[in-house]
C-alpha cells in the first residue's frame, strides 16, 4: 500500500508527489520546488517520516515540474527518470526559464530512460509508464494498478486537460492518449495531477467538459 502526500510548489503552484510504501522507500514525483525554503520543507519532511528517497521521476519537460531536480538529486545522489523521446525537450528548459523569468539551475548528470510499459519503482511499489503525448512531445503517466492511482503530469486535470498552446504541444494527440489509455481504466481509479486537486477517471468521464 502507498502513501501519496502532496506539496505546492513555485509560481506556478506545480503538485510535487512524495510517494512510499511500508519499506519507508520514497519516490518524488516530478520536483518542483524553486527556492532553498521549499526544498527545506520536502526535506524536512522526509526526516521527519524517516524515509529514504530511492528514486525520482519527471512527468515531462516544462520547467516549472523542473525547478528543484538539480537541487534534489545532488543532495540525495539520485539519478531521475524520464521518458526517453522527452530527454531532448528538455534540454529547452534553460529557454523555457528565462522566458517566464525563472530562476533555473539545469540538472547536468544522467538519465535513467523509460517508454511505454516500462516498469518504474514507487518506493519498492511497481508502477506502469504510460506515454501520454500532446502537453509536450513525450509526457508520461504513472499508474499503479496496485493502489489503484495514477500520476497524470499535466495531461489530465480535474475537470480540465493539459495546455497544448505551449512548445511541443498537439491537441488532437493529446485527447487521443487521454481516451485511449486513461479514459480506459478502472473508473474509481485515483488521479494524481500536475496541478489542482485530484481526481477520478469516473468524475472526468461525467463532468469535465472535454471529455463528457
Amino acid at each position: 500500500m502507498i502513501t501519496v502526500k502532496t506539496f505546492v510548489f513555485n509560481p506556478f503552484q506545480v503538485n510535487t508527489y512524495l510517494v512510499w510504501d511500508e519499506s519507508k522507500h520514497c519516490t518524488i514525483i516530478d520536483p518542483a520546488c524553486s527556492t532553498l525554503e521549499e526544498f527545506e520543507t520536502l526535506k524536512n519532511y522526509i526526516a521527519s517520516q524517516q524515509l529514504t528517497p530511492s528514486g525520482i521521476i519527471v512527468t515531462h519537460g516544462h520547467v516549472d515540474h523542473l525547478l528543484g531536480l538539480e537541487r534534489i538529486c545532488s543532495w540525495y545522489r539520485l539519478q531521475p527518470v524520464v521518458h526517453r523521446d522527452e530527454l531532448d525537450f528538455i534540454q529547452t528548459a534553460p529557454q523555457q526559464a528565462m522566458l517566464f523569468s525563472l530562476p533555473y539551475e539545469p540538472y547536468t548528470g544522467q538519465w535513467n530512460l523509460v517508454g511505454e510499459n516500462d516498469t518504474v519503482m514507487l518506493g519498492k511499489t511497481e508502477a506502469i509508464v504510460l506515454t501520454i503525448s500532446g502537453h509536450s512531445p513525450a509526457g508520461m503517466a504513472v499508474y499503479c494498478p496496485t493502489d489503484n492511482c495514477i500520476f497524470t503530469g499535466d495531461a489530465l486535470f480535474k475537470g480540465s486537460i493539459g495546455r497544448t498552446d505551449l512548445m511541443g504541444g498537439d491537441y488532437e494527440t493529446l485527447m487521443s492518449h487521454i481516451r485511449e489509455k486513461l479514459l480506459t481504466l478502472p473508473p474509481d481509479t485515483l488521479v494524481f495531477p500536475g496541478h489542482g486537486p485530484h481526481t477520478t477517471i469516473a468524475y472526468e468521464l461525467k463532468y469535465n467538459p472535454f471529455i463528457a
